[in-house]
């Protein structure tokens, strides 16, 4: 009689490009393999059942402590630890910026190096999220894209990328075409500086301050 069932699981959905051996002969002897969805990713030569399932997220969390309704008019580039996924994220973010006026915030680095300082997730998040755009051109679709999640979570407009939320949370950015983004870009700046500038609530409060 069986008492365990054994579960061979990764949440990376690429098995078999990069995982060593070892990992591939774990999932193999499985009694079931899952993994994140991936709609991309060819899973046949396994010829196992494989059981899809979302990454969980603590949503109620991250709204209750760091969404706001008032962001700063700020682009936070954020950059992936490898290397290969940043793309032009940089390049791109301080182009706008400077094209637009718009200051670029980044994790600070250590000095002549790629890699970032250590930082805790509540202190990072509290780097990004009060930024109003939010910058990741990760050309990855192999990825699922779990930051992306929490910065649809605090409100935040997330522009390029190629990982999977990318394209279900922001689907009209989900490319790394520069011209596609600064199109969209410069369409979201003017409905944000409409609202800033027009909307109801805004000449409300004009009018209470006369009084």
């Amino acid at each position: 009689m069986k008492v365990a069932v054994a579960f061979g699981g990764s949440v990376s959905p690429d098995f078999k490009s990069w995982y060593a051996k070892g990992k591939e002969k774990y999932l193999f002897n499985g009694d079931t393999i899952h993994t994140v969805y991936n709609p991309i990713f060819n899973y046949c030569y396994l010829n196992k059942k494989i059981n899809f399932f979302s990454s969980p997220h603590d949503i109620e969390y991250v709204y209750d402590n760091f969404y706001t309704e008032v962001k700063d008019n700020a682009i936070f580039a954020y950059l992936p630890n490898p290397i290969h996924r940043r793309g032009k994220t940089i390049e791109f973010a301080e182009y706008i910026g400077k094209k637009y006026n718009i200051p670029v915030v980044r994790k600070p680095f250590t000095n002549g190096s790629n890699d970032a300082i250590h930082m805790s997730w509540e202190d990072f998040t509290n780097l990004w999220s009060p930024c109003l755009w939010h910058f990741n051109l990760d050309p990855s679709e192999l990825q699922q894209g779990q930051h992306i999640v929490a910065v649809a979570n605090v409100g935040s407009i997330n522009i390029g990328g190629m990982n999977e939320s990318h394209k279900l949370l922001f689907p009209e950015t989900a490319t790394c075409d520069l011209n596609i983004l600064e199109e969209k870009f410069v369409e979201y700046y003017a409905w944000n500086k409409l609202n800033e500038l027009y909307s109801i609530d805004v000449v409300k409060k004009q009018l209470l301050n006369m009084l």
